[in-house]
């Protein structure tokens, strides 16, 4: 997975976080719905031009390539039905920020185990999964016209902290990924150097060899002269 990818869903993510932190208190359930629709349209939209720029992948890339995509789309789709049934959904604001907590949580799982592949992420950074699956759980089983407040807080505090994992992780990714080009580019150089170096030996002992062969006419040529 990209570095670029991740930095981008990173700060997605943590303007949703400070949104929702800053607004908490006075924010309505409708309210609520409606931007987090938003949020996941926009975001998913946005991963999708990312991933579409990228071109095709393979081994472990195409599996983080996929599930990207994947992700992006049950966002998407996510969101838009948010919309379109916001009383529904207004019922069942505990659920949705539970899953979306819980989802945040699993992609942290997949990106530390595999999505960065070959890039060995630190272990430290899996006490933000188990963080968020702790979140989730809280989430779950609290009761929405009781505890608005403390379910945005939880909420808003959740998205802020997957932000700033995924962007410390996607500077990581980055610089690893960037390292491995230069490394890629290098021996490239090394090669046409190489190649050069001969090249310009022949052309020094063309015009040697070519002199040689010129020095016995000169000696004949001179020879006769001397004869007469």
């Amino acid at each position: 997975m990209k570095g670029r990818n991740l930095l981008l869903t990173a700060l997605v993510m943590v303007a949703a976080g400070v949104l929702i932190l800053l607004t908490y208190k006075s924010i309505t359930t409708s309210g609520v719905v409606t931007v987090t629709a938003i949020v996941f349209i926009v975001a998913s939209l946005m991963n999708v031009a990312v991933f579409a720029g990228s071109g095709k992948k393979s081994g472990s890339n195409a599996l983080g390539h996929a599930f990207g995509w994947i992700s992006s789309a049950a966002a998407f789709v996510l969101g838009v039905t948010m919309l379109i049934f916001k009383p529904k959904f207004m019922e069942l604001i505990t659920f949705i920020f539970g899953v979306v907590i819980l989802f945040g949580a699993l992609f942290q799982i997949f990106l530390l185990v595999f999505g960065s592949r070959p890039t060995r992420l630190p272990n430290w950074l899996f006490i933000t999964p188990i963080l968020l699956v702790a979140a989730a759980v809280y989430v779950f089983f609290q009761t929405p016209a009781l505890n608005d407040n403390s379910i945005m807080l939880v909420t808003g505090v959740c998205l802020l902290l997957f932000g700033v994992t995924t962007f410390v992780e996607s500077m990581m990714i980055g610089r690893v990924n960037h390292k491995q080009l230069k490394s890629v580019k290098e021996p490239s150089i090394d090669s046409e150097t190489v190649k050069t170096e001969p090249e310009a030996e022949e052309a020094v002992a063309v015009p040697a060899a070519g002199a040689a062969e010129e020095a016995p006419a000169d000696r004949t040529g001179n020879d006769g002269v001397r004869e007469e």
